[in-house]
């Protein structure tokens, strides 16, 4: 039983890896990106959920 968990282990420790090496190199692309995001959010460039509910106004079509 001890040989099938050691083997599982690695398994996982298998497919893990990968991911980790792949956000590491994302990492800071990643890092890029949400700098802009936040910038434009910020900024009033995106519009956020309030903005659009307020513009649209109250919709009763019940």
């Amino acid at each position: 039983m001890g040989l099938i968990i050691d083997f599982s282990d690695l398994m996982l420790l298998g497919m893990a890896f990968p991911n980790l090496v792949g956000c590491y190199i994302l990492s800071n692309e990643l890092a890029g990106d949400l700098k802009d995001y936040w910038a434009r959010l910020t900024s009033g460039q995106m519009p956020t959920y309030e903005k659009m509910a307020t513009a649209d106004g109250p919709s009763d079509q019940g």
